[in-house]
């Protein structure tokens, strides 16, 4: 018989067999075109130039691409697991190991080709879906969809490499096997050769030591370098936690024998459950932690970032007009009736060398009778003294800021004594920091130090969130007025100078790079998710004709259908909710030390708050998956 019909007759004898398989090879395709559509989106790519979204693509790009080797490996192992009894029967009736190795071949192209077929067409589709979905949900609209050729051929070729490796192994596998553990294949169950208790307390103490190591060392010099070490260490200790999570508790609950034997059955279920998929348990608990703990941190960096644009933006406008650059009649005549406040601050501006840098410094000389007005803040200076406004919140302590203003080039003058350092946004940054002293001085300065006379413009429009087309309109119009005109300052740039301060522009700019981010690792996010599930479901029905037989038996013997039903929920609770709870709270710890480098958590308990919104939607999800799971369970083995 000619092998495409044994391949045809195999896939009708056993179609549920192989639907298996070739469903989940397609989700492994479509997996990895949903991140494909990401990292070469066009939106995204003109982004990488920024070192946080590459940094965003690469850490859940490599969690992602190991998932999915797993997964497919997995699922590839599971599919050859059942069929490793039919290729040695097929040996047996004389069939030689380059003809299975054809067989096996033959099949697998087969899946493969209709794989990345269906794969492609279910990410084109679903990818289109999660971007609308995205945008919509989080509000951002800085990442469109869109399709280009590299989308489609790094996944093949990905995929490609994953399914050809899983292939290969499986194939020294079977060939290397005798017929008699071919024959009996079905029926051996995965082999887990250190089973100790102590080896569950020895991983704990492990995790435990890796979480108090990264929030001793993660602000010192090498925290980065550290971080990456502790993270390992803490993966080996939860490895050996689940693998030896059955064989403890197993323990504990054996100290009461009442307990034990009135659950005999569960526990012992559970027990053979947790050896099984203590790699699969592992790779759950560890996509879980990133993604909570990943998720945590850009949604804390993307909401601080959009804090910050309002504390650095008290005003929605500001710009310097001087030298005819900036001219304030192109703003009425732009803006018009958008402009709700409009302050006027004059100032001097002038340029002083760092006497350490080596670069210039400019400074905005302004009377404190003109600032009091502005502000409302009442400064008394006398003549030979000024203050020096920083103009920012500063986060350190103030002795650790040394500021000496002197006057070098003016003769006769002596040195200015400061009086005051303020260290408050009371202004948008155009690049400058105020000098503060009284009328007089002021007149006197602007008449003998090198500098221009100009104006500085406060202005607030009525709905500023919405005027990002005239805000840009004003822009250009500056622009085309100051083309051509030189710096009034040597040593400083003119784009310098006379740059438009907008809180339109800075939003956007946080919502192109934090908000990409933040989209990115939401949408990863949801992957993790899916594909976290469809793991963990897949192993656990892909024996489901043994735990059937297995039910029948108990059945048989008196089990009743309400102590099968209460058998089941006691195994599938600990399986999908001991990897998600495992994983929320390793992420917490880690959160809890990274979180040093701000502050602690303590001084940012809003680190909290994004970190319980994103556990409690994960268990909700988990929670809808468990009762999808233990219903179609029930259904199948009632």
């Amino acid at each position: 018989m000619p092998f495409n019909r044994i391949v045809w007759k195999m896939v009708k004898a056993d179609f549920r067999k192989y639907l298996f398989y070739f469903s989940c090879n397609t989700l492994a395709v479509a997996l990895f075109f949903l991140y494909a559509s990401i990292f070469y989106n066009a939106d995204v790519d003109r982004e990488k130039q920024f070192e946080s979204i590459n940094y965003t693509l690469a850490v859940p790009g490599i969690a992602l691409i190991v998932f999915i080797v797993f997964f497919v490996s997995q699922a590839h192992q599971l599919f050859i697991k059942r069929r490793k009894a039919e290729f040695g029967l097929f040996r047996t009736l004389g069939m030689t190991n380059r003809d299975v190795s054809r067989l096996l071949v033959l099949e697998n192209l087969f899946v493969g080709i209709l794989s990345i077929v269906a794969g492609l067409l279910a990410g084109v589709l679903f990818s289109r879906m999660f971007f609308y979905l995205m945008s919509k949900i989080l509000g951002i609209e800085a990442v469109s969809f869109g399709l280009n050729s590299q989308m489609f051929s790094a996944t093949i070729y990905a995929y490609a490499a994953v399914f050809t490796v899983a292939v290969c192994t499986s194939l020294y596998q079977i060939l290397k096997k005798n017929l008699v553990d071919s024959l009996k294949s079905d029926r051996t169950a995965e082999h887990i050769a250190l089973q100790s208790p102590l080896l569950g307390w020895i991983g704990v103490t492990v995790l435990a030591g890796s979480i108090i190591g990264l929030y001793v060392t993660y602000t010192g010099p090498n925290g980065g370098d550290y971080l990456i070490l502790w993270t390992i260490f803490a993966f080996c200790g939860l490895y050996f936690c689940l693998s030896q999570f059955s064989d403890v508790v197993l323990q504990a609950i054996k100290r009461d024998e009442k307990l034990f034997y009135k659950h005999i059955l569960s526990v012992s279920s559970l027990d053979y459950k947790f050896r099984q998929l203590t790699s699969t348990l592992m790779l759950i608990t560890v996509m879980i932690m990133i993604t909570v703990l990943y998720g945590t941190m850009i949604l804390y960096t993307y909401q601080d970032a959009a804090q910050k644009v309002e504390d650095d933006h008290p005003y929605d406008l500001a710009f310097l007009e001087a030298d005819g650059n900036n001219p304030q009649e192109l703003l009425q005549e732009v803006l018009g009736n958008e402009v709700q406040t409009h302050d006027r601050l004059p100032v001097f501006t002038f340029a002083q060398q760092d006497p350490i840098a080596g670069w210039m410094n400019t400074y905005h000389l302004v009377s404190v009778e003109e600032y009091s007005r502005l502000t409302g803040d009442s400064v008394q200076l006398e003549d030979d003294e000024y203050v020096h406004h920083i103009n920012q919140q500063l986060s350190d302590p103030l002795e650790n800021y040394d500021f000496t203003i002197t006057f070098p080039d003016i003769e006769g003058i002596e040195p200015y004594q400061l009086a005051e350092t303020i260290t408050e946004q009371d202004f948008n940054q155009l690049g400058s920091e105020f000098i503060l002293v009284n009328q007089q001085e002021y007149d006197e300065l602007k008449g003998k130090r090198k500098g221009i006379e100009g104006t500085l413009h406060y202005v607030n429009l009525n709905d500023w969130e919405s005027s990002y087309d005239p805000i840009t309109n004003l822009e250009r119009s500056f622009d085309l007025t100051n083309k051509g005109n030189p710096s009034p300052i040597d040593g400083v740039r003119h784009e310098q100078l006379f740059h438009l301060s907008s809180k339109m522009e800075a939003s956007v700019i946080n919502e192109q790079t934090n908000g990409i981010s933040f989209f990115v690792t939401a949408f990863l996010s949801v992957l993790f998710l899916i594909g976290s599930f469809v793991i963990l479901y897949l192993n656990l029905f892909s024996g489901i004709e043994k735990e059937k037989r297995k039910f029948e038996h108990l059945h048989r013997i008196g089990l009743t259908t309400p102590e099968m039903k209460k058998a089941i929920t006691t195994e599938l609770i600990p399986i999908f909710f001991i990897p998600s709870i495992t994983g929320i709270t390793v992420a917490l710890l880690f959160i809890i030390a990274i979180s040093t480098d701000i502050g602690g958590i303590l001084q940012n308990p809003e680190v909290i708050t994004y970190f319980l919104i994103i556990a409690l939607l994960y268990q909700s999800i988990q929670l809808v998956f468990y009762l999808y799971a233990r219903k179609r369970m029930v259904t199948e083995l009632m």
